[in-house]
């Protein structure tokens, strides 16, 4: 299990490896394992990608499955109701979810992209779908 100091580390890595951030604003603390972000940042995507770079610093504390992974993917495209989700290639490899088909939308391809990024230790996603008109 890491220490605290490990963890406060890693999620400060990571907050200045995401371009989605500005590291300067966001200020942390760390206590049994647990971080807390403290912060003032100009926009919703940017608060998102902060608490996306603590899950990821915390991703090695998870045992998470790569079916679980996938099969929580699949699901939540069949339940927001995006057209043939259960054809879709959704392939899993550790914390890299890569999403494979052709779409209809690009709204779809905006839904996908947040359902893969909204699942636990994803660290990385492939879009390879496309647009078929």
């Amino acid at each position: 299990m890491k220490t605290d100091k490990q963890i406060q580390r890693d999620v400060r890595d990571e907050l200045k490896w995401d371009p989605a951030v500005n590291a300067a604003q966001i200020g942390g603390t760390t206590k049994d394992g647990a971080a807390t972000l403290s912060a003032m940042v100009d926009t919703y995507g940017s608060k998102s990608a902060a608490e996306r770079a603590v899950r990821v610093a915390d991703a090695p504390q998870q045992r998470v499955v790569a079916s679980d992974i996938k099969s929580d993917i699949e699901a939540t495209l069949k339940r927001v109701a995006v057209a043939d989700a259960g054809a879709r290639s959704v392939d899993v490899n550790g914390g890299h979810v890569t999403v494979k088909d052709s779409i209809h939308s690009w709204a779809e391809r905006d839904t996908i992209n947040h359902t893969v990024w909204s699942a636990p230790v994803v660290t990385r996603a492939v879009d390879r779908t496309y647009v078929a008109y």
